[in-house]
């Protein structure tokens, strides 16, 4: 069963239900765990151990932890660019990156 991994802080009442809405549309073929950004390198790493996917949340990974993440295949971000992440660094790990360009075209055509 594939890991995925939400990088967010809780704490604020926008990230819970992004959280609550990731978990009920998951679905039962899917592990979805959650690892706070602002942990330290090696927390990040121990959460982050069997994620084969990450979506970061207003966080990205650094590429110090990614080093460590054999398993992490994906990262893809809730952004339309690349700015949060070292795209050459994760690629060289193997470590595809995908963004989300074109999420908001409708809205702002």
């Amino acid at each position: 069963m594939p890991t995925i991994a939400f990088l967010a802080n809780l704490s604020t009442a926008e990230h819970k239900r992004r959280w609550d809405l990731l978990n009920q549309h998951a679905g039962k073929d899917v592990n979805v765990i959650v690892a706070d950004p602002n942990s330290s390198p090696g927390e990040l790493i121990e959460a982050l151990k069997d994620a084969d996917a990450a979506v970061p949340w207003l966080a990205s990974i650094p590429l110090d932890v990614a080093k460590h993440l054999p398993k992490l295949k994906l990262v893809q971000l809730l952004t339309a660019g690349y700015d949060s992440v070292d795209v050459i660094g994760l690629s060289k790990l193997g470590i595809k990156v995908a963004n989300n360009g074109g999420s908001n075209a409708i809205s702002v055509s």
